[in-house]
């Protein structure tokens, strides 16, 4: 008697832990250009947040391009998606987290087309915000990551625009000389 109710006992565990295996999310790979279904599914996702968009309800917007970075990260138009919701949440007023998506775009995708443009659209952000520092550092990452892009140049005059700005006369003293030797390589 007693060794049944053990069995049941282990019985009961295991079917419980194979049905708790069964519902943990699995891990998506990255999707294959020749995977026509996968590919068809994460464009149904995309299309989804544009057509909120292009209604301007944001805040779908915003939440269905999330939800196509989460599924489809690795996705050809994951730097699309995330330049979006940087876009929406500068269009709505939202610098801090505007600043943030573009700062994360470049981040996570430093070979996109947008990776030059989203370093000065973030510092863009945190000027508006009057995060001077910030904006200013932005600008020199951009600028020394891209210097051969069409963003460095604006990202220079930015900067020297800035240290006009900056309470801390050394600093921007500073920035004037880093912008003269990057312009003079």
């Amino acid at each position: 008697m007693r060794e049944m109710k053990n069995s049941i006992r282990i019985f009961m565990i295991l079917t419980a832990s194979v049905v708790l295996a069964s519902c943990a999310p699995r891990a998506r790979g990255i999707i294959r250009e020749y995977d026509y279904l996968a590919n068809q599914t994460a464009m149904t996702q995309y299309d989804l947040a544009r057509k909120y968009l292009n209604v301007k309800d944001y805040d779908k917007a915003v939440i269905e391009f999330r939800r196509f970075l989460d599924l489809y990260g690795d996705h050809y138009y994951a730097d699309d998606a995330q330049l979006e919701i940087a876009k929406i949440c500068e269009s709505i007023g939202q610098y801090n987290e505007a600043a943030n998506s573009y700062l994360l775009l470049r981040r996570k995708y430093p070979e996109s087309d947008y990776a030059s443009f989203s370093a000065f659209k973030a510092a863009e952000n945190y000027e508006k915000l009057y995060r001077y520092e910030t904006a200013v550092k932005c600008y020199f990452e951009g600028l020394e990551a891209y210097p051969y892009s069409e963003w460095a140049k604006r990202s220079a005059d930015a900067i020297l625009s800035l240290a006009d700005k900056v309470q801390n006369k050394k600093a921007a003293k500073k920035y004037r000389d880093r912008v003269g030797k990057i312009r003079g390589k």
